[in-house]
């Protein structure tokens, strides 16, 4: 039996739909990510600034007891987006 094609489609797919929105964000300056504190069911945003090369963290809710999650929450997203980033070769640089 022969497969002609690509083993995953499903792969193939993805790529293909992430790579309809790879120019949009290569002119992007700022990339904004709304993120959600669970135990709290309370929202606060992330913003990834390309231009000015820095990363904001915009919280209406002041806990200090939540500042540590929040910082490494945020963090571990931004580490993602660099990845993502390399992964497709968009040139973005967050650090």
């Amino acid at each position: 039996m022969i497969l002609c094609g690509s083993p995953h489609p499903f792969f193939d797919r993805k790529t293909s739909i992430v790579s309809k929105y790879i120019s949009e964000l290569d002119d992007c300056e700022k990339l904004f990510i709304p993120m959600c504190d669970d135990c709290l069911g309370h929202w606060y945003l992330c913003v990834i600034d390309f231009k000015n090369s820095h990363i904001q963290i915009l919280n209406s809710l002041r806990l200090k007891s939540r500042d540590e999650f929040w910082f490494k929450s945020v963090k571990t997203v931004v580490e993602f987006c660099q990845t993502f980033f390399k992964l497709y070769d968009m040139g973005k640089d967050v650090f």
